[in-house]
């Protein structure tokens, strides 16, 4: 819709620009953890670790026949019970030993420091009797599923000191490449560009919006152009916009969300009371919705029936276009000149009338959508006598006494005998304008509109059957 600026999606306040974190590589972190199935990122399946069985997998002379199949069992439970990765690190970093050589073989080195086997590693279990037993490598590794590679790391780590695990593998701090002033310099930059309140839903939301006309990449290209002795990549220049004017939009909103069914979809979800009421709210929400919209269609083809002396129509105001259109760097920091345009769709003949108006001349109140009104009806837009006219709910255009107003006076001039005003749901007015406006900025794409005189002509040559 024209001004419909409610919040998208899920969230008013959400980041879509910032990176979220990754449900699915989560569970899959989980899954690994706990030594069950799962697919990695190359959406190859990795089956779960298997349980040690009963059978003796050595020869050695060590003590591993003396731990039983039940309790290589209860150890492999509670290793892929544990919470985290680190406490199972610290767990198996618990039961290896390293030892000092008892009897060194003859070698190809004549000092043994230059042998590569400098100390010798123990391998230990409970027994499940109080008593700790030495195994072997082969044993420890089939009773916790572990590879060779796996155990190298926890042995390097235990001959470096260190005596529990810790997750070494992100959280590292990177170095700041730009300076501080820099940071101060893109802020600074970024709040010389004029800028918009969202008009139909700012009583929602704090967002703001620079000119259709802008991106980052033209922010960034102005930058460098106003600071050529600073050298800093798009990315950083990036990054510091997002991170600093999340509230900052490009362009305005065409469309909005109910915030009704936002509300009660995400109180339907949670476990609360009034979980089942809040359903029940929602469906009712939604039905009602969908009731307004059949009645509007109903009413269209009731008009559009031969002999049909009901004429329906639809009004709304388009988002405002900005003029003139940034071409260069220097037209950035300069404010555009913002123009209305007030729709009405007749239903029944499919006629479109479009009255543009800028800034300069008036504003976009009750006063003014009543004039554009007045204008359309009063120059012979229908000649039946019963109106029937749908709009949103914004009240300072379309819910006010200037438009009851405005009706009993089109009745007193005799071009109407009766004139009914219907609303549709807030969150679900989806009006026929809506496809005439879609065809005026699919229009506004290929030329670029620098006077409101621009404009006329755009919207003439925006469909084959001009607006009117």
């Amino acid at each position: 819709m024209a001004d419909c600026d409610a919040a998208p999606g899920c969230s008013s306040d959400a980041n879509k620009r910032k990176k979220q974190c990754s449900s699915a590589s989560f569970r899959r972190k989980l899954l690994k953890t706990h030594g069950k199935e799962y697919v990695s990122t190359s959406e190859k399946v990795i089956p779960a670790v298997s349980a040690p069985g009963a059978e003796i997998l050595c020869k050695c002379s060590k003590s591993c026949k003396d731990v039983s199949h039940e309790q290589k069992l209860k150890i492999f439970k509670e290793y892929y019970d544990l919470d985290s990765h680190e406490e199972q690190g610290s767990y198996l970093m618990g039961l290896i030993n390293i030892l000092p050589i008892k009897r060194r073989r003859n070698g190809k080195y004549l000092d043994p420091k230059d042998s590569k086997r400098q100390c010798t590693v123990s391998y230990t279990l409970p027994d499940g009797k109080g008593n700790i037993i030495q195994v072997c490598r082969k044993t420890f590794s089939s009773v916790f599923g572990l590879k060779q590679k796996k155990i190298h790391v926890l042995v390097n780590r235990i001959k470096n000191g260190e005596l529990t695990y810790e997750e070494k593998r992100g959280n590292k701090i990177k170095h700041r490449k730009y300076s501080e002033d820099i940071v101060k310099l893109i802020k600074e930059h970024v709040a010389t560009f004029p800028r918009e309140e969202s008009h139909y839903g700012r009583a929602r939301s704090q967002k703001e919006y620079l000119s259709p006309d802008l991106n980052i990449n033209r922010l960034y290209n102005a930058f460098k152009v106003l600071h050529p002795d600073i050298t800093i990549t798009y990315k950083f220049y990036s990054d510091t916009f997002k991170a600093n004017f999340k509230n900052l939009k490009f362009g305005r909103k065409r469309t909005d969300t109910c915030a009704t069914c936002d509300l009660l979809n995400a109180l339907a979800k949670t476990n609360g009371p009034d979980r089942e009421t809040n359903a029940t709210k929602l469906r009712l929400h939604q039905c009602k919705a969908n009731r307004a919209m059949d009645t509007l269609k109903r009413d269209v083809v009731r008009s559009q029936m031969p002999g049909s002396l009901i004429c329906t129509a639809t009004m709304d105001l388009q988002q405002v276009l900005s003029t003139p259109a940034l071409t260069h760097s220097q037209m950035y920091y300069s404010r555009q000149l913002s123009n209305f345009n007030l729709g009405i769709h007749i239903g029944d003949t499919n006629d479109a009338y479009m009255c543009l108006w800028h800034e300069g001349i008036t504003g976009r109140g009750g006063n003014e959508i009543a004039s554009c009104v007045l204008k359309v009806f009063s120059s012979g837009a229908t000649n039946k006598k019963k109106l029937i006219m749908w709009s949103d709910n914004c009240a300072g255009q379309n819910k006010n006494r200037m438009i009851i107003l405005l009706w009993i006076y089109l009745i007193k001039l005799g071009i109407f005998d009766e004139i009914e005003h219907k609303f549709l749901i807030t969150g679900h007015s989806y009006l026929n304008c809506d496809r005439d406006f879609a065809l005026i900025e699919k229009r506004k794409k290929l030329c670029s509109p620098m006077v409101p005189n621009d404009l006329i002509k755009m919207i003439e040559e925006a469909r084959y059957k001009p607006f009117k």
